[in-house]
């Protein structure tokens, strides 16, 4: 099965849910007694769209605070971060010039790499405290720093990314919508990789989100 959804529609939550709903744990799972009695609505039609996006932009604003309030702990911690100088604003939180924030061709070259999620855990608890998202992170980071290297392209300050952070509260589980901000995380591109081959952003990045 392959699904195409807007961003504006889901997030991930809300993709999680959709596949629990079309799927089971068991594939012996018999099916349900009972018929589904839901019934997609009806397109709405011109009227109905321009009333629903007035309501909208006058809701809007109060959603923008709520997802303010719950983005006010990671600001916190951002600033105390900055205070203990476990990270500077200046050096880590702002990308520098590369090869990838220049002016580019209309040519891509696009290529993926699976890596099994026993390694990214192993990875994880390497580091007390550490979450999947931060070795993911990392493993980008160390990427971008051979690649760099191998260029000679390497700046002295680290790379950033912009990274998701969903901001659904535990009893919105089921709501469609998408409900996600995003932060600056820094990539670590300037610490050395250990000779284990994996990169030494991991412990930085745990211990300043701390």
């Amino acid at each position: 099965m392959v699904t195409k959804v807007h961003h504006a529609a889901i997030d991930g939550m809300s993709g999680i849910d959709l596949m629990e709903a079309l799927h089971t744990l068991d594939p012996n799972t018999p099916p349900p007694n009972e018929p589904d009695p839901w019934q997609g609505e009806d397109p709405p039609n011109f009227a109905e769209l321009l009333a629903k996006s007035w309501i909208n932009n006058l809701a809007n604003p109060l959603r923008q605070l709520d997802v303010a309030a719950k983005a006010m702990p990671g600001v916190a911690k951002a600033i105390k971060g900055l205070i203990s100088k476990d990270f500077a604003l200046h050096g880590e939180m702002l990308a520098p010039r590369t090869r990838f924030n220049a002016v580019i061709s209309a040519n891509r070259v696009v290529e993926g790499r699976s890596i099994p999620l026993a390694d990214i855990k192993a990875i994880r608890e390497a580091v007390p405290g550490a979450k999947v998202n931060d070795a993911f992170l990392t493993v980008i980071g160390g990427a971008l720093r051979r690649y760099l290297q191998a260029h000679d392209d390497l700046p002295d300050k680290t790379l950033t990314a912009m990274a998701p952070i969903s901001v659904r509260a535990k009893d919105e589980k089921g709501d469609m919508g998408n409900q996600v901000a995003a932060m600056i995380a820094p990539l670590g591109t300037h610490l050395p990789i250990r000779s284990n081959g994996w990169p030494m952003s991991i412990r930085r990045r745990s211990i300043a989100r701390r």
